[in-house]
């Protein structure tokens, strides 16, 4: 498992166990026919409204202890005899460092290793993705009923409550039964274009 683990986190992979089964999900933009494409109406497994909510909904937004400004993110390197080599992202100087350093006003610096990554490209996109996610990385936390029982970790949902105005997609992170028999679940908002390919690099 630990070696599924690793190979998994190469490509944002996870393998929720779901009634006696792992099923292998990708974290991506949301299009499961193309995991490139960035939608602006992401594939969703189901809506979560306000008919299905018992109690309130909890939302916190980004801190400084989750988000960074830049990552630097380890991988093997194929061009360097398949030795360890380093990409950064966002580039010092760049429209995004410059932007990320004046909304933060400090360097929000984190350091990566993914050993699975062999390729600068892909290594890139992953630093990308890390840092775009964590500025803006809303979390939820609410209990349903059980009609969202084949929800699993991974899908992604649209949340909807009147009450507070929201209409938004959450990736779910957790799904616990609760001893009250309602379904527990957490999950962070997704930004398709967190995930979006640059081909100019």
């Amino acid at each position: 498992m630990n070696n599924t683990k690793m190979l998994l986190s190469g490509f944002r992979g996870i393998l929720p166990y779901q009634v006696g089964q792992y099923h292998l999900k990708i974290e991506h933009g949301g299009d499961d026919t193309d995991i490139a494409a960035t939608p602006t109406e992401p594939n969703t497994v189901y809506t979560i409204t306000t008919d299905h909510i018992v109690g309130g909904v909890q939302l916190q937004a980004p801190s400084k202890k989750n988000k960074i400004n830049r990552a630097v993110l380890t991988f093997v390197d194929p061009d360097a005899d398949y030795q360890a080599n380093q990409v950064v992202y966002p580039e010092d100087g760049s429209s995004d460092d410059t932007t990320f350093l004046a909304e933060d006003g400090i360097r929000l610096e984190k350091k990566y290793t993914f050993n699975m990554i062999t390729n600068r490209e892909q290594a890139l996109q992953m630093a990308e993705v890390l840092v775009k996610k964590s500025r803006q990385n809303q979390t939820i936390s609410l209990n349903t009923t059980t009609d969202p029982a084949n929800v699993s970790v991974g899908d992604l949902v649209r949340i909807t409550n009147a009450n507070i105005a929201l209409d938004g997609i959450f990736r779910v992170q957790s799904v616990d039964l609760t001893s009250q028999g309602q379904l527990a679940f957490t999950g962070t908002q997704h930004v398709a274009s967190d995930y979006v390919i640059n081909e100019e690099r």
